[in-house]
């Protein structure tokens, strides 16, 4: 994961008040967020998973803080 999908699932996160299980949900089947991530084009080839332990690794160590004050 590079910064900027850690950023983009840490906000999704902190704005919509979900649990990580959640978030793994949109970061792998939403097709929005997943173009927003850079994983995924228009037309669907690039297929890569994000697994759920890298979500809770990566999104985890990115604070509320941090967060609101990168707004």
């Amino acid at each position: 994961m590079d910064l900027w999908q850690i950023f983009v699932l840490s906000q999704f996160r902190l704005c919509q008040n979900i649990s990580y299980d959640d978030l793994h949900h949109i970061a792998n089947y939403d097709t929005l967020v997943r173009q927003i991530l850079g994983i995924e084009s228009d037309f669907g080839h690039e297929k890569k998973k994000i697994s759920y332990q890298c979500i809770i690794g990566n999104v985890g160590l990115l604070s509320d803080e941090t967060v609101k004050e990168l707004n």
